[in-house]
């Protein structure tokens, strides 16, 4: 088929599916998520039939900008909000869903590069496991957790998410692939797993763009694993849960903080290994412990936007590593680290008496992040004397970077545990890294 017609016939399509959903939800007047999620799941279906459609991306990403321009237009157009936006904005919560929808749809069928199992999976995730979750969640959920931003969400609607997405990549696996049965069911659960776990830390309406990306990403790496690898993976990932959900009571997370610990603590084992994984999980166990809570952050309010602020400077080193082979990155991850401890020991200090008492403070918390993050560096290099020459360096840049964060943190008012203040301190993370790029280039 010309893609043209591919594109007019998708269209056609997708407008009958959105004048039934309106006539079914005016007609039946179901509860709003059944009507939101059953167009969710009719544009997911839609989806499927893309790779025998079109043979390039471009007819996909056309569809995908066409999708965004009238979706954005019936948010923000009255007559269309009250029409078409029926079914879409039922649900009234902030969200940009929709929008991220066909965003994922074009950028996993472009890095998809022709291969339909690599495509369908993640669609699959998105359309049926993220809207059954969701179903699953209002019809029967009584358990509920914290999620992101004061949301909450069901243990009941995980459990379904979980099942879904472990059906929805085995069978595929094993139908479509060379697959093994072994590895196929290796796969789908810590699929099953990693993906619940993505889905139950996402906000506003970005597990519609989280999961499929995070879904393609995850299969396309368990297909290069041998057997061995598949169930050390799912070994370790059992085990950073069980640690992290040891030691939560001990720290000021919420669930959603705890969950995205430990997808940042699996992304970071399997892309960098142990040695990448020591610095962030010593900053977990030790940062309560060194710096205990006041009495307004003694309850559990750090969720899962305060652990990604302060694990994506390290990350982004590790993502370099990957970019930039022969490249030793290790040393900055360890420097965002040492930065993150100091941060968070200074946001944590009461207000100094004077000028003094502020800058005892600052060096306090600037040595102490240092050592918790470079002593066991130091000790994984075996101590060798560029690894001490570096470390050293690395001090004065934790300082510094403490003093930019003390002067910033000031301004923030009653904001200091809002969105504002993690964007912050996840700028000014990695931004004062920066600094130790000498040592690392020199030594």
């Amino acid at each position: 088929m010309h893609p043209i017609l591919g594109i007019l016939l998708v269209l056609a399509v997708l407008g009958g599916l959105f004048g039934g959903c309106r006539w079914y939800a005016a007609r039946y007047q179901p509860h709003p998520e059944v009507a939101r999620k059953s167009l969710h799941v009719a544009l997911g279906l839609v989806t499927l039939s893309f790779p025998w459609l079109f043979d390039a991306p471009w007819p996909v990403i056309t569809l995908a900008v066409l999708a965004v321009v009238a979706l954005t237009a019936v948010r923000h157009v009255k007559a269309m909000r009250e029409t078409v936006g029926e079914v879409i904005h039922a649900v009234h919560r902030e969200s940009t869903g929709e929008l991220v929808f066909p965003i994922a749809v074009a950028t996993v069928f472009t890095l998809a590069k022709g291969d339909a199992v690599l495509f369908v999976v993640p669609m699959l995730l998105l359309t049926i496991s993220d809207a059954l979750a969701a179903l699953i969640g209002v019809r029967y959920g009584r358990t509920h957790y914290a999620s992101t931003e004061g949301t909450t969400k069901s243990i009941e609607g995980s459990t379904a998410f979980f099942f879904s997405a472990f059906l929805a990549t085995h069978i595929p696996l094993l139908l479509a692939t060379g697959t093994g049965r072994a590895e196929s069911l290796l796969i789908g659960v810590q699929m099953g797993l990693l993906m619940t776990l993505v889905e139950a830390v996402a906000w506003r309406g970005l597990d519609n763009l989280l999961v499929p990306l995070a879904g393609f990403a995850l299969l396309k790496d368990a297909g290069r694993r041998s057997m061995t690898e598949l169930v050390t993976g799912l070994v370790v990932l059992g085990l950073l849960a069980l640690a992290i959900a040891a030691w939560r009571r001990r720290t000021t997370l919420d669930a959603s903080g705890a969950v995205a610990s430990v997808l940042v603590g699996f992304v970071t084992w399997t892309i960098g290994g142990l040695a990448w994984l020591v610095a962030p999980f010593a900053a977990l166990v030790s940062y309560a412990a060194l710096w205990p809570p006041g009495e307004e952050e003694a309850a559990p309010i750090h969720n899962a936007q305060a652990v990604l602020a302060v694990n994506a400077p390290g990350l982004a080193w590790l993502y370099a590593s990957t970019r930039l082979p022969g490249g030793d990155f290790l040393y900055m991850s360890v420097v965002c680290y040492a930065i993150q401890l100091a941060m968070i020991g200074r946001a944590g200090a009461p207000r100094p008496a004077g000028p003094a008492g502020g800058w005892k403070r600052i060096g306090a918390v600037s040595a102490i992040g240092w050592l918790v993050a470079f002593v066991p560096y130091v000790l994984i290099e075996r101590g060798a004397g560029v690894e001490f020459a570096r470390a050293s360096c690395a001090l004065p840049v934790v300082a510094i970077t403490a003093v930019v964060f003390a002067h910033r943190y000031r301004w923030l008012g009653d904001d200091f545990a809002g969105a504002s203040r993690w964007v912050m301190q996840g700028l000014v993370g990695f931004v004062g890294s920066l600094l130790a790029l000498p040592a690392w280039l020199l030594l």
